[in-house]
């Protein structure tokens, strides 16, 4: 699997989790998550180079031959070798998908740019005029080496089919040489433009106009839609919930660099599959929740759960117990429960929870497109017998600022009644301080935490009370 930019939960920020709870679990906050800026009717390597690396491959520049902007494209470097930037009319591939609707063939392309192509590699620029996807007229144009100032290009268009075309596809990229491609190459372009005896618009060829590229994601959770960019989302909130207004759906379908496959999970993706979570500071007894599934063929879903803990050794993450579950056909929702009911080998302090409609655990199973997975109201089970959904247990726990130097805020409310008791511990499970707040009424709680001579680096804060306790980290910088 590729290199991923990875969306986790990160434990240095001010979150409104308790780490006891399963965070957003009944699925009613949902955000739109703005990926990046694309000029309009056009695509980009960003959905690549932005799902595999974080980073932009394609922006906007103010480095314009003429109005405010222009378009950078720039090679980029992945675990797989260099990439190259580009930019397009239709989706790229084998074969272009798509295309801009077009009634004339036009004599030539003509446009402004400048570059620097590494000695070995070459830039490419590519038009193509097609009829029922059946190409009937194309110009190209190579270059490489370096132009620091705008300079102008024009190809001509060989027509070599005389019919109508219905439209055309269109790119310039950076590395053509994909077995060696080079890194630190790019383009600047600006003022596309169609020479015709009929003068033909390229679609915002000026690069004026740009527009953001975003879907709706449930808050702390990570979702496939990333690699659903210039498609439909593969997860949705839907009104047909358990309970509550919302549930979330996972839905199979086409995606960008792979075969199908669509996930929501509580943590991130790297180079070997799930990774990351949400802080844990006591070893839940089970995974509740409902479902309804909606499998093609013989597809069956997921629930994976992962429990690491980090290494103050090795300074790498160590997996203790890897769980899962599959989910067969149900058209009204049923309740599933996930035991972990095993020998741990020791306490875990972090915890990951997956959801696909399909059975990715297994390597040999190929998503079916259309398969269907729906979820809601989970919660987590402990020995105690509290089980903990939500925002059910302490409301809105707020820790603050990120990171916190000579004092933390610590703001949360009670929804009953209790005794409240607050420590402070190190990654080493010593406690360095404690605030007995005895029985407190319900409502809003606010307390300074005092920080002075505690070093730099993590610490978990502990909220214990007569139902239970939850905790979260924050970090201490000097």
């Amino acid at each position: 699997m590729k290199s991923r930019f990875l969306l986790l939960v990160i434990s240095c920020l001010s979150f409104s989790l308790a780490a006891q709870v399963v965070p957003n679990a009944s699925f009613e906050t949902w955000s739109v998550v703005n990926y990046f800026y694309d000029p309009h009717y056009l695509f980009t390597s960003n959905s690549e180079s932005y799902y595999m690396e974080g980073t932009l491959s394609a922006e906007q520049s103010i480095h314009s031959h003429s109005g405010q902007f222009a378009a950078k494209v720039k090679s980029f470097t992945t675990n797989e070798g260099t990439l190259p930037g580009w930019i397009s009319i239709g989706m790229p591939g084998p074969v272009f998908i798509g295309g801009y609707p077009i009634s004339d063939v036009a004599d030539s392309l003509k446009w402004y740019m400048n570059y620097n192509i590494i000695p070995g590699d070459s830039g490419l620029v590519y038009i193509e005029f097609r009829t029922d996807n059946i190409p009937i007229a194309w110009g190209y144009y190579t270059f490489t080496g370096s132009e620091s100032n705008y300079v102008p290009v024009t190809i001509p268009i060989g027509n070599y089919v005389p019919v109508q075309p219905d439209s055309f596809v269109f790119i310039i990229m950076t590395n053509v040489n994909h077995e060696n491609a080079q890194p630190g190459g790019y383009i600047e372009v600006d003022d596309l433009q169609f020479i015709n005896s009929t003068p033909l618009a390229f679609p915002n060829g000026d690069f004026e106009d740009w527009l953001p590229v975003s879907f709706e994601d449930p808050l702390f959770w990570t979702t496939s839609n990333i690699l659903n960019v210039y498609s439909s989302p593969s997860v949705i909130r839907t009104n047909e919930s358990y309970e509550g207004l919302f549930a979330a759906r996972i839905i199979n379908q086409h995606a960008m660099m792979n075969d199908g496959m669509s996930y929501l999970l509580i943590g991130g993706i790297g180079d070997n599959g799930p990774l990351g979570g949400f802080p844990i500071a006591e070893v839940p007894v089970s995974l509740k929740g409902y479902y309804k599934y909606a499998p093609v063929d013989m597809d069956s879903g997921l629930l994976l759960c992962v429990f690491t803990k980090w290494n103050s050794t090795t300074h790498h993450t160590d997996e203790i117990a890897r769980m899962t579950k599959a989910f067969y056909a149900a058209e009204s929702y049923l309740e599933f429960e996930l035991a972990f009911d095993i020998e741990w080998s020791e306490t875990p302090d972090t915890m990951l929870i997956g959801f696909s409609p399909s059975f990715l655990e297994n390597e040999e199973v190929v998503p079916s497109i259309g398969s269907t997975l729906t979820v809601d109201d989970l919660f987590l089970e402990f020995g105690s017998g509290i089980a903990m959904p939500v925002g059910e247990y302490l409301n809105s726990i707020h820790a603050y600022p990120v990171p916190a130097n000579t004092q933390m805020q610590l703001d949360f409310e009670l929804p009953l009644a209790t005794s409240v008791l607050i420590s402070v511990y190190d990654l080493k499970g010593n406690e360095v301080w404690r605030n007995d707040l005895g029985y407190r009424p319900a409502g809003k709680i606010s307390l300074s935490i005092p920080l002075n001579g505690l070093a730099s680096g993590e610490y978990l804060f502990t909220i214990r009370t007569d139902n239970g306790k939850v905790s979260g980290k924050f970090c201490v910088a000097e």
